[in-house]
């Protein structure tokens, strides 16, 4: 939660914000057995601030999902999985 709280902060500024893990997730080969695991999170940011020194260039807040995102398969199954569309 510790490493959570502190990325949340360098790439976008909260200072004042609820978090809780979602979900945890393995992407990788199965056959190799190789990959990487990592945590989703949620969070309800109540402030944000100045962004600190990091290589986030900037934040911006939208009324629903962008039309680019990294990830267009996951991001918006993960959003429907807490109620945003």
């Amino acid at each position: 939660m510790e490493a959570a709280r502190r990325e949340l902060y360098e790439e976008s500024g909260a200072v004042d914000f609820d978090i809780a893990p979602l979900c945890d997730y393995w992407a990788g080969v199965p056959e190799t057995q190789k990959g990487a695991n990592g945590m989703v999170f949620t969070a309800r940011i109540h402030k944000l601030e100045k962004l600190p020194k990091s290589e986030m260039a900037q934040v911006k807040e939208f009324e629903a999902l962008p039309e680019n995102l990294t990830y267009p398969a996951i991001t918006p199954v993960l959003f429907a999985k807490i109620g945003i569309k």
